[in-house]
């Protein structure tokens, strides 16, 4: 007999499980950290604390060394 984590689940649907929700927060996570940087970058365009132009610069600059 195959030892059970939990008993009454099958091993395969619990790790299938905490795979799914796993990949779910790490998805959501890079989505929302994406989305917040593209608000901070326009809330600080907004508040005239840096020109567009700088935040152009400093994005290509970025670009350049990946």
């Amino acid at each position: 007999m195959e030892a059970q984590l939990i008993s009454g689940v099958d091993n395969s649907l619990l790790l299938t499980h905490v795979a799914y929700v796993a990949a779910l927060v790490f998805f959501v996570f890079r989505n929302g950290e994406k989305s917040g940087a593209r608000q901070i970058c326009s809330l600080l365009v907004e508040d005239k604390v840096i020109k567009q132009s700088d935040l152009n610069k400093y994005f290509k600059k970025e670009k350049k060394k990946k």
